[in-house]
């Protein structure tokens, strides 16, 4: 392929890879976790609402609605709780896809200097190309290349410290430091 421009499509990039397809897998694992905790909390409180609610003939105004404010307050304080524990497994996620496109840097300049291209651009944002121009599926297959094959991520990268560089999606398999470097020994 020889062109000054090439096109890439980002969203089918990082699922189609190994590793792209780990830090999914892994998120969705999270979310399926997450998503039964909830339940678990929301069935908890409705049988203590219920039992509220039995117990409401046999308790005075006073202590019906002391009760019930306290009931309030922890179901709106738990409900907080799992809003900003959901929010960080997004960001997370977000995290992991940030630092794979920065990881990959490498691999798709060198695609683009064995093509000769002086530019790559998303693919959806060009109205009309020849689809020989898109290295979309070249990329993913450098990218499997440069990762070890039985490796994979089990989890998005974590936020430590105040730095906001992305550090590097980690593995189970001790894939190598730089996930992408062509030639590397993992």
């Amino acid at each position: 392929l020889r062109s000054q421009i090439l096109t890439i499509d980002s969203r089918v990039l990082f699922p189609g890879t190994r590793f792209g397809q780990s830090v999914i897998a892994a998120i969705n694992e999270e979310r399926r976790l997450f998503a039964e905790e909830n339940q678990r909390i929301a069935a908890e409180f409705r049988a203590e609402e219920l039992e509220l609610t039995e117990r409401r003939p046999s308790l005075s105004r006073e202590e019906l609605a002391a009760l019930a404010a306290e009931f309030d307050q922890r179901a709106e304080a738990a409900r907080r709780v799992r809003d900003a524990a959901e929010a960080e497994l997004e960001a997370r996620a977000e995290q992991s896809e940030r630092a794979f496109f920065q990881q990959i840097q490498p691999v798709l300049a060198q695609i683009m200097s064995e093509a000769g291209a002086v530019v790559l651009i998303e693919a959806d944002t060009v109205f009309l190309r020849n689809g020989a121009i898109d290295v979309t599926e070249l990329a993913i297959a450098r990218i499997n290349e440069a990762t070890q094959p039985e490796g994979g991520a089990t989890a998005p990268p974590e936020q430590e410290g105040a730095d906001d560089t992305p550090e590097a999606p980690t593995s189970q398999a001790g894939d190598c430091a730089r996930l992408v470097t062509p030639g590397a020994a993992c």
